[in-house]
Formats: structure tokens, sequence, C-alpha cells
């Protein structure tokens, strides 16, 4: 594997002048990328998979960036989307967000399987304690 000397460009990250936060994931995402392939696969046997959960306003699944790295989810949320038949789906998000940070988290670590869970409240910038609380305990029992 070819040593990685500058980030891969993050396309959410695109128009934005220096931000200070993005520079440091940067430097984490060079770091990460170049670590031995020896030592991912030992990690990988070890550890199995790095599962991430993105609990958040849902993630599209049709982004091309998360092709294939959904491996499941769940919805806490009550309302929006398809709520007439119970909870709203995860892989619908209503302000992009949680498809963002889940773009962000490949980006960092193109070796991710995420878990997605779409909190209640989120679609509108405040989600529920009560959500995050089921949504939390819920990737721990999944073991993510």
């Amino acid at each position: 594997m070819p040593l990685v000397s500058k980030p891969i460009p993050l396309s959410i990250a695109k128009g934005v002048v220096r931000n200070t936060w993005l520079e440091v994931v940067a430097d984490f995402q060079v770091f990460i990328a170049n670590i031995p392939d020896s030592i991912r696969q030992k990690q990988a046997e070890r550890f199995g998979p790095i599962r991430v959960a993105i609990l958040d306003d849902g993630v599209d699944t049709f982004a091309d960036a998360l092709y294939g790295k959904i491996v499941g989810g769940h919805s806490f949320c009550k309302t929006g989307r398809f709520s007439d038949f119970g909870e709203s789906i995860y892989f619908s998000s209503a302000k992009g967000h949680g498809t963002a940070m889940a773009k962000l988290v490949c980006w960092v670590c193109s070796e991710a399987c995420l878990e997605v869970v779409k909190l209640d409240g989120a679609a509108y910038g405040q989600p529920t304690a009560e959500s995050a609380a089921e949504a939390i305990n819920w990737a721990v029992m999944r073991g993510v």
C-alpha cells in the first residue's frame, strides 16, 4: 500500500476556507491511511471489522461514498417519512447531517462498517434524550 502524504479531498468540506478541526481530521486520516497492511490484518483478525454507529437524523444509503458501508440500522424516530407505518426509516436523512457524518467517518477510516440509528427529533435539530439513550443501548447490544 503506498503511503499517503496528503489527505484525500473531502467532498463535504468543499468551499471551507480554513477549519482547524477539519485540518486535524485530515491529518488523522493520513495517519490511518499509512498504517501498514500487516498491522491492519492482525487487528482485523483479532477484533473483527471496524464498526461505527452513526446516531443522527438518518443516513442517505444511496450516497455514492457510502456504497456497501451500511451494514444495519434502526430508527427511534416516531415522526417523519413513513411514520404512519411506525417509526421513520433510518435510511433517509431529513437534513443531510447524518449522511455528512457517515461520509466523514468513511473518509477517515475507509474500512469502517456503519450501523445507522435515526434519533427522534434529529430532523428538527434537537434529538430527544430518550431516543439518544435508546440508540446508545441499541448500539451496545449489537456490539458496536
